[in-house]
């Protein structure tokens, strides 16, 4: 089933590319950089379809059928190379790396890197790397509470509330109750185990982070636009263990510069 919204991760760069073609958004995550821009809606279909293709190469054929659901003629090839060529310039101006990421499989169709990868589902990568045990320890707690999340948001019901949508979180209370409070408690021991000053560069990112954190944790998430309950459970489990790769890279940075 193709999917609405969709992300990918480079896999040597660990950078994280996301695609919403329903909201015509595209966001980036670079070397610590968060940037989101909005697109035409025929070049938010068809970076949707690369997205949802890849690793597979996208055809020309069904290019052009995309643009022709926009109402867009293509009568011959040279068109749609150009129409191909105006979203690569749109990426490449979000950021240079991006110039060359839309290649041209030439007789075939286009396709994006093939080492970008579905986002792991593994959220303890680098959980081993770290040397301090009680670190590690709160860690895998975290690790716990965002599996115990990602089952709630698969039973939570989407409601709008001040015309954005929400997650239904009343019959859960008691255990958002529990997963926040220990939540917390794990954030001050990380906070306190890190033993930085509070204006340390590493500290106030890792503390950014933990408040991302909290808030899927807690599923005090926001959507301006409909979405299904299977986009919405998939956004989850990406966002959230994405952050938490996050998370652990910084604590691995911090400790590398002790």
């Amino acid at each position: 089933m193709k999917s609405n919204f969709k992300q990918l991760q480079d896999s040597f760069t660990k950078n994280v590319f996301t695609i919403d073609s329903k909201a015509l958004t595209f966001r980036i995550n670079i070397d610590e950089i968060n940037k989101e821009i909005r697109l035409k809606p025929f070049h938010a279909t068809l970076l949707g379809l690369l997205f949802n293709n890849h690793p597979s190469p996208l055809t020309y054929e069904y290019i052009e059928k995309a643009l022709k659901s926009h109402k867009i003629s293509c009568p011959d090839v040279t068109r749609l190379h150009r129409k191909m060529s105006e979203l690569r310039n749109i990426l490449s101006k979000m950021h240079p790396s991006l110039k060359n990421i839309i290649e041209n499989n030439r007789g075939i169709g286009y396709n994006l890197p093939l080492n970008w990868k579905e986002p792991s589902t593994s959220s303890n990568t680098n959980i081993v790397k770290i040397k301090n045990s009680k670190l590690v320890s709160e860690l895998k707690l975290i690790q716990g509470l965002i599996e115990h999340s990602i089952n709630l948001t698969s039973k939570a019901k989407i409601i709008k509330h001040d015309n954005r949508f929400i997650l239904n979180r009343i019959p859960f209370h008691d255990d958002l109750t529990s997963l926040t409070e220990s939540f917390n408690k794990s954030e001050v021991k990380i906070l306190k185990e890190l033993k930085s000053h509070f204006t340390d560069f590493h500290y106030i990112r890792i503390q950014f982070i933990l408040a991302k954190l909290r808030t899927y944790i807690s599923l005090c998430r926001i959507s301006e636009f409909a979405i299904t309950k299977d986009e919405w459970l998939d956004w989850h489990k990406n966002e959230v263990q994405i952050i938490f790769q996050e998370l652990q890279n910084l604590i691995l940075m911090h400790e590398n510069k002790i």
